[in-house]
């Protein structure tokens, strides 16, 4: 259960203009704390063209998912 007292973590993907980059990271900065701010390469083209991409990407899907569903499962022993 979410606490409204409490701080959360927070993962975004945004697509945003070059422009506004660093005005973005600095709004963040300003007013949370801001723990990563990473810039994302393109690779629809590699994906698209590359079947050891592909294949790295569907395994890295089930891996995200396999580590969310035990966090889900087994986070609240932690607490």
């Amino acid at each position: 259960m979410i606490k409204p007292e409490d701080n959360t973590t927070v993962n975004i993907t945004l697509k945003v203009s070059n422009k506004l980059l660093v005005p973005l990271e600095e709004y963040l900065n300003n007013f949370f704390e801001l723990v990563d701010f990473s810039v994302l390469a393109d690779t629809k083209n590699m994906y698209e063209n590359d079947p050891s991409f592909k294949k790295i990407v569907k395994e890295s899907k089930k891996i995200k998912d396999l580590r969310l569903q035990y966090i889900n499962d087994n986070n609240h022993k932690y607490k």
